[in-house]
Formats: structure tokens, sequence, C-alpha cells
């Protein structure tokens, strides 16, 4: 620790020590830390966009027009995340190190960064529009609530998930571009947790009213939110699909009547 004047901590100044023991290090192993961080995190966003994409084909009766555009809309996603963070993270050369400031905290914020939130929020910006489209038809054909429940529990969950990322990729917006470097990454990781989370409530949901009419998927605790992989997903939405085109001809018959 330097006690003397600002003259002497500068005489002693040895290329980028200070007397605050501050160092600015080349590292590449933190940049391949948050390219590992990147890939991993993308991948969880996409997921559980794939799910909110499932959703929006099965309330559409699996049109093969919509999947041909619901697939390239993944893609453009996943390609999109990945460019923009690759961008962002290639051109961090020096991070900060500085005494009970541990891991790898970069010098200049990645204010590219801003754009990785942009893909997900437009993403859940559309599958809430079509959502919100298709929900609203039915609902008002049954004129209730109460005699669709998978209708309801569509238009439920599609406004908490569009809620949830809305909130979540403000955050990010905001700390990426005006925040200081070493809050820079502080939203990836609580964000990427919680879309997961949001995503595999939805599947757990399905799975409950399915158990409930006798579909023959047990249901777990809703309490918990297990690793939901593919095969599951689109085996509870291939179960809600039926019940769905059930409450579409009552809806069909009640507009007759």
């Amino acid at each position: 620790m330097c006690c003397g004047p600002c003259q002497v901590c500068a005489a002693r100044l040895t290329g980028l020590d200070s007397c605050l023991s501050l160092s600015l290090v080349l590292s590449h192993s933190c940049q391949n830390f948050f390219y590992v961080l990147l890939s991993t995190c993308t991948l969880i966003v996409v997921s559980a966009d794939f799910i909110l994409a499932l959703r929006v084909w099965i309330l559409f009766h699996r049109s093969r027009t919509l999947l041909y555009f619901l697939v390239p809309l993944l893609m453009a996603e996943l390609t999109g995340m990945l460019v923009t963070g690759y961008f962002a993270i290639v051109d961090l050369k020096v991070y900060v190190h500085a005494p009970g400031l541990t891991g790898c905290y970069s010098q200049d914020v990645p204010r590219l960064l801003t754009y990785y939130a942009v893909p997900p929020f437009l993403m859940a910006t559309t599958m809430f529009a079509m959502t919100l489209h298709r929900c609203r038809l039915s609902l008002v054909t049954s004129r209730a609530f109460g005699r669709g429940p998978i209708i309801a529990m569509f238009l439920r969950d599609g406004v908490f998930w569009f809620l949830g990322v809305v909130l979540l990729a403000t955050a990010e917006i905001v700390i990426w571009h005006t925040a200081r470097p070493t809050l820079a990454q502080l939203p990836i990781l609580p964000a990427t947790s919680l879309i997961a989370m949001i995503g595999a409530r939805v599947v757990l949901n399905i799975k409950q009213i399915a158990a409930n009419r006798g579909s023959g998927i047990e249901p777990r605790a809703l309490s918990s939110f297990p690793v939901v992989t593919p095969s599951i997903a689109i085996r509870a939405y291939t179960t809600s699909h039926v019940y769905y085109e059930e409450e579409e001809v009552y809806a069909r018959q009640d507009v007759e009547m």
C-alpha cells in the first residue's frame, strides 16, 4: 500500500501497476470464458423460444406454411445473437483485476451487447402478437374463459412470457448501454435463468392440464423446475393440441347455436 504523496506513487508505478494494486491484464482465458458463456446462454434462450414457437404452431393447427416462417425465425434469432455476441467480445482485450474484485471484468463496456437482447425481444413480441390474435378469436367464439381452459392457459402463459422478456430485455439494454464496465455481465445469468424457468413452467402447465384430462402424462411437483428436454415439450404440446382442437369444435358449436 502506498502511503506517500501522489508523486511517490507515480514514481513507483511500473507498467500498469498502481498504488491501488490495480492491474490491467491481457487475458485470453477471460475472452474464452465469455465465448463459452455466450454460447451457453444463447442456446438456453433459443431453446426456450423453441417452446414458445411450438405453442404458436399448435395454436395455428400445425400449419405447414407457418412452419416455414417459424423455423427461419428461430435460426435468424440464433445467428443474430451469436454474431452480435462474438463481435462484442472479440474486441475485449484488457480486463481489470483489483483487490476484492474477482472474475473477468472488461476495462471497456461492450456496447454492442446492447443489441444482443434485441433478437429475443423481437421473437417474443412476434409470438405474443400471434398468440394474442389466435386466442382472442377463440375466446370470443367460446364466449367464456371457463369453456376453453387450454385457450385461456395459452393466452395467460403468453402474456406472462412476454412481460418477463420485456422486463429482462429492458434491464439488459439499459445496463449494457449506460452502466459501468464491471456491471456489463450482471444481467446475463439471471436473465438466462429466468427465461429457462419460464419455459419450464409453461411446459409443466401443459402437462398438468393433460394429466387432469387423462392424457397418460403423469404430473410432477409443480413447485420445481426440472430439466425440460425437446422430446418432453413436444409430447406435452402434441397432447395439448388434441384438447385445443376439441375446444375449437365446442366453440364453433356455440356459435352455430
